[in-house]
């Protein structure tokens, strides 16, 4: 195994435009977007990091605070920094001691002793003071206490017709009170949120039943209601629960329960449930839509539907999860023989991505999506795809998280990698530790052109191995590139015997499908006798050659590599039905519907195969059975197709000329030849 070479620094080869770029952090190291160089010196552990400032976490866990080009706002380290309306809010020594506040450029304002001050909220903030009750107040920008800590809990200022207003807690009660403490909302409430412009969430205890003992001992019963400064109670106090953690970015709705019922409804911020509660759960998908769920009575499995806002069900309830749609892409999960298969559809259900991944995400304003498989060891790998789903980053990372719009950052271990949103490619070039996993991922999947990108890099670092070698010339060979493909094929042949075994004689069975394809079928044809001969148990492969054979029209010599393949895998219901298809090719009738019969023995619905069996059977002239064949296939089908071609003469040709005029009045609507067959038989 070769050492982990991580180069944080050598980015000079890249010229991107970073004009609306954020600095990252990498490897504990703030990078400048721009020349991909570090900011500062100093490392740090983590970084939260604005569209104006950055605010880094030291080593010895304090904060700083940085501007985009690495200078310093505020001198020093801090307990903490709160940065919100253009305020910075730093705490020197932590909770119960000076608290410092900064305009945005880093000027001090003024410092106050207490225990915390809360970020700025429409030029005010709220404080605790160092009483041992720890009381609530309200300081404006220049630190004038303009409300006594007085409240055991004060929320940051709300906008109500350009007044502040705070939600405020006292003698255990809740209320609204303006600047000068007047109430605008009494005391008498068990909490209280603010939604939007004037509008309230009240709660209260049931009036009725205000308690009830469980088997987790007592708990309260709360009513919840909607109250508007300016029109009053829009929604009296009989709702009995809202989940404030749902969002709904389209409109405004909250998730509730009615009736004490533990089902989950949807209502609008007028008071009016336009999603009854019949839920057990409710997800928010976005574009006017959520998901829907109902837990399955024989267990504990949520099934999800889509709905829209109004409570009209999209579709069934058949989905595991529904995710947030970007970019008109709907991220779906559902189980398929006990695992969590993963893609994406549109609106209108149709299938846009294959479910061929463990989980999926939102498609993000690049036409990118984070994905995960799980790979044999169980272990998950992330990787990113487009809306086409093509691999931009090869999915070999455990951890991958977005860093700016032009980068993702990959973790494996300790060590993160800087890469390129536009190909998933290193941003440092000279690593190659990833490009050895992105070359061995697209073999493992057969992305042959892509893998053969990667090896070529390896070869020309000069550090590539013997596998590395042979892996190359097989994957030009695969991608098309047969005149390179050979001389490095040779060139792998030419390695000493047993060390590097298998990889010599698959390079060797390269080879001979390189000269294929290139026409020179004689020499191709000798390789791949000369391979199985070494190899006689390599299934996969003599089964390709036996379709290259096919491809020469040499249906017998295919034939022959087929009886070897199901001598040694009996079983392998697919082999059957290519043996029988060359077969019928050659007109081996008989032989081919025993081989058809036996691969439907192990596959009794597989419809290409009962239409294969019931052209043999019509080319024999059982037309009955033909019939019987091409029925079930049609019906697994389902849609209007070819076979029901087939259906319709062989109707016919069975005397049954009023159902063959059935089929075809039913496949003219659609194709000009099933007219002209109404036409001349139907009449």
């Amino acid at each position: 195994m070769r050492s982990l070479l991580v180069t944080i620094l050598n980015f000079i080869l890249i010229t991107i435009s970073s004009a609306q770029e954020k600095p990252f952090l990498l490897n504990g190291t703030l990078i400048d977007p721009s020349t991909l160089k570090p900011l500062v010196e100093e490392k740090f552990k983590s970084a939260f990091v604005s569209d104006d400032y950055i605010k880094a976490y030291t080593p010895n866990r304090y904060w700083k605070l940085f501007d985009h080009s690495g200078n310093q706002i505020i001198e020093g380290s801090y307990e903490s920094i709160h940065s919100k309306n253009n305020l910075h809010v730093a705490a020197v020594g932590g909770w119960s001691a000076e608290h410092k506040v900064f305009d945005w450029q880093g000027k001090q304002l003024f410092s106050k002793n207490c225990n915390e001050i809360k970020p700025y909220q429409n030029g005010y903030a709220v404080f605790i003071n160092n009483s041992d009750e720890k009381k609530y107040g309200v300081i404006d920008k220049s630190g004038k206490e303009v409300v006594k800590p007085i409240y055991q809990e004060l929320t940051g200022a709300i906008d109500i017709s350009g007044k502040p207003y705070f939600i405020a807690r006292e003698d255990d009660k809740y209320g609204v009170i303006d600047l000068k403490g007047k109430p605008a909302v009494p005391f008498e409430y068990e909490d209280i949120k603010w939604l939007k412009d004037d509008l309230f969430l009240l709660m209260i205890l049931d009036k009725v039943t205000p308690e009830f003992t469980g088997s987790f001992g007592k708990s309260k019963i709360f009513d919840f209601g909607l109250w508007s400064k300016s029109s009053g109670f829009i929604r009296n106090m009989d709702i009995d629960h809202v989940d404030l953690k749902f969002t709904a970015n389209d409109g405004d709705y909250l998730k509730v329960r009615e009736n004490r019922d533990e089902k989950l409804g949807l209502m609008n911020l007028e008071g009016k449930v336009t999603v009854p509660c019949d839920y057990d759960e409710i997800i928010w998908v976005g574009d006017g839509m959520i998901s829907v769920g109902k837990a399955e009575p024989s267990s504990q499995v949520t099934k999800y539907a889509l709905s829209d806002l109004n409570g009209a069900l999209m579709s069934d309830f058949m989905f595991s999860s529904l995710g947030l749609i970007g970019e008109g892409l709907i991220p779906f999960c559902m189980q398929q023989n006990n695992q969590n298969r993963c893609g994406y559809m549109d609106k209108n259900l149709q299938l846009k991505i294959p479910m061929d991944f463990y989980s999926v995400g939102q498609f993000n304003d690049n036409n990118q999506a984070n994905v995960t498989i799980l790979d044999a060891s169980g272990a998950y790998k992330a990787g990113v795809i487009n809306g086409t789903n093509d691999i931009i980053v090869p999915l070999v990372f455990p951890i991958l998280k977005k860093a700016t719009k032009n980068y993702y950052i990959g973790k494996i271990n300790d060590n993160e990698f800087l890469l390129n949103a536009s190909d998933g490619e290193p941003a440092d070039k000279s690593s190659l530790y990833v490009t050895r996993l992105y070359a061995e991922f697209h073999m493992k999947y057969k992305n042959y052109a892509a893998a053969a990108m990667q090896f070529e890099k390896i070869k020309e670092s000069g550090t590539a191995d013997d596998d590395e070698i042979a892996n190359l010339g097989l994957s030009l060979a695969r991608s098309g590139q047969y005149d390179k493909a050979i001389p490095i094929l040779n060139q792998t042949i030419g390695f000493p015997a047993g060390k590097h075994n298998r990889d010599t004689k698959l390079a060797w069975v390269s080879k001979a499908y390189a000269y294929w394809k290139k026409g020179s079928t004689e020499e191709a044809k000798a390789l791949y006798q000369e391979f199985f001969e070494m190899m006689p148990n390599e299934a996969e492969l003599r089964l390709e050659f036996a379709e290259l054979l096919q491809e020469m029209q040499l249906e017998k010599e295919a034939i022959a590599q087929y009886d070897l393949v199901i001598k040694q895998y009996p079983q392998a219901f697919e082999v059957y039905r290519r043996k029988g298809v060359a077969e019928l090719i050659i007109n081996l009738v008989n032989e081919s519907i025993a081989s058809f019969n036996k691969a439907l023995e192990l596959n009794p619905d597989h419809k290409e195969t009962l239409f294969d069996r019931g052209q043999a059977y019509a080319i024999k002239g059982d037309h009955q059975k033909a019939i019987m064949d091409f029925e079930k296939a049609a019906e697994l089908h389902g849609e209007l197709s070819t076979m029901h071609y087939h259906l319709a003469d062989s109707y016919l040709a069975y005397g049954n000329k009023s159902k063959a005029c059935e089929v075809w009045s039913q496949l003219a609507q659609y194709d000009e030849k099933a007219k002209a067959k109404v036409a001349e038989n139907c009449k």
